[in-house]
């Protein structure tokens, strides 16, 4: 019971990451087509 928060805490960490860093990729193309 105590090791089950660690390993469910670093999957929250890494989806949420890797949501910001998806969304992040999504917002930098979207401002490069209306630069463009």
């Amino acid at each position: 019971m105590p090791s089950s928060p660690a390993p469910s805490f670093v999957g929250k960490v890494q989806f949420s990451f890797r949501f910001v860093h998806s969304a992040a990729k999504a917002n930098l193309s979207r401002m490069q087509l209306f630069a463009t």
